[in-house]
């Protein structure tokens, strides 16, 4: 309470202090024009230096009592708690650029799309009608009546590549007959024709890509007659199909005939399917063969690696010691001839090594290459994985008749290794909720 008294106490005085009026002597010298100071060239190192001591009346100086009062009180609670605590950095905000700066670049990026001025009229369509045509003629020209493969626009980089192949049109007799060679007609033709030219492209990027696998794609219009209900006038109908065969892996150049073989056996089966069983349509010639080629990175089995402690838990898998690369010869001799005591050891098949035919097949071997074992050896492989589960990698498509053996590539540190699944039951058993004994079908 004698605080509060005190501060108002003060205040009064500030305000008497404020009321009072302003002595004449200082009036003149606050009105008196300030006059620029005369210059004074330093003082010499060798004199000493004086410094003048300016004295306030605080008796005619009523500012200075006001100051000196001020400065005398306390400063409040509440003042001394704002001051001391810290100040929080602001938020940061980026410095926009300058208007300049984005009308230029929003300029030259139109004028990098569209190099016409925004000054001169722009050109209508008709105008640009002549050099479009020139640009078509001229492809036409540099593809006339040649098979050649050109770069489709849907190529990725080094990961997905698309080649085209465009049937060159038939030679104009008596102005409108159209006049075409057997290649353009019939599909077996025109790919026998091609052939030498997809082995050369094939062969190309195996050398820029490594591994990959490829698809052919034929579109062909077909064409169907038919009878109008109550007349004599055919209706004929046409339609473009476009048959594919399921995507090839390549490893080798010398696996580029037999993939090529197994692609058109494929396709001429959809064709046969399409025009055949009543359906009435006849192939009217051959449009465009489109080839896509993707990188890929096949799976191979290695040198022994242990068993993840999921697997080896359920006693269910024989995982063969070797310290070669033929994972997948001793994991199949494994299944074949059934040791009962130490099954992994890998001198128990030894003797049996040269039973199986490996004849092109690599090693490591990859799970692409698993179809040409089977058919060698006239076994029937199914591949899974592991990660959190089971994987499918690849079923075999053997008559039901052979037998399956089941294997299990496993990985670790970028490294895969193939082993024998001899209880598959046993390893799927807590693949789903049922927690009674499981029979799984592996065909």
């Amino acid at each position: 309470m004698d605080e509060h008294v005190e501060i108002t106490r003060r205040k009064q005085v500030i305000r008497n202090i404020l009321d009072e009026p302003i002595p004449e002597a200082i009036k003149k010298r606050l009105l008196k024009p300030l006059q620029p100071r005369k210059y004074k060239p330093p003082p010499s190192p060798s004199k000493k230096k004086t410094v003048k001591k300016h004295f306030i009346d605080a008796e005619f100086d009523p500012l200075y009592r006001v100051v000196k009062n001020i400065l005398d009180e306390p400063i409040p609670e509440t003042v001394k708690e704002r001051l001391l605590k810290p100040l929080k950095p602001r938020k940061y905000h980026p410095i926009p650029p300058l208007r300049r700066k984005k009308a230029a670049k929003r300029k030259a990026i139109e004028e990098e799309f569209d190099p016409v001025p925004r000054s001169k009229s722009l050109r209508s369509v008709e105008d640009y009608e002549d050099e479009i045509l020139e640009v078509f003629e001229e492809e036409r020209k540099r593809r006339n009546n040649t098979l050649t493969f050109w770069q489709a626009p849907w190529t990725i980089g080094n990961f997905l590549r698309g080649w085209q192949m465009d049937v060159p049109k038939g030679e104009i007799h008596m102005g409108f007959l159209e006049v075409l060679d057997p290649y353009q007609v019939d599909p077996q033709v025109f790919l026998e024709v091609a052939n030498p030219k997809i082995r050369k492209k094939l062969k190309e990027e195996l050398k820029a890509l490594g591994n990959l696998k490829f698809q052919l794609a034929l579109k062909i219009t077909l064409r169907k007659t038919t009878k109008e209900l109550g007349g004599k006038t055919p209706l004929i109908t046409f339609t473009d199909a476009t048959f594919r065969h399921e995507q090839e892996p390549l490893l080798h150049p010398s696996e580029i005939g037999a993939a090529l073989s197994r692609a058109f056996e494929n396709i001429f089966e959809k064709i046969d399917k399409w025009t055949k069983e009543g359906s009435d349509w006849t192939i009217e010639r051959v449009r465009t063969l489109w080839l896509n080629i993707a990188r890929y990175q096949p799976l191979r089995g290695g040198s022994y690696i242990p068993l993840p402690k999921a697997v080896s838990n359920k006693k269910a898998v024989v995982n063969v010691q070797n310290q070669d690369d033929a994972c997948l010869l001793w994991a199949l001799l494994a299944s074949i001839f059934r040791i009962e005591e130490h099954p992994e050891r890998i001198s128990h098949y030894y003797q049996y090594a040269k039973l199986l035919k490996f004849d092109g097949i690599d090693t490591p071997t990859p799970i692409s290459q698993i179809p040409k074992v089977e058919r060698q050896n006239k076994l029937a492989i199914n591949v899974f994985g592991w990660g959190k589960g089971v994987i499918v990698y690849h079923v075999s498509k053997q008559h039901e008749a052979i037998k399956r053996i089941n294997l299990l590539l496993i990985e670790k540190d970028g490294k895969t290794h193939y082993t024998w699944i001899k209880n598959l039951n046993r390893l799927l058993y807590d693949q789903n909720k049922h927690r009674e004994k499981t029979y799984f079908c592996d065909r």
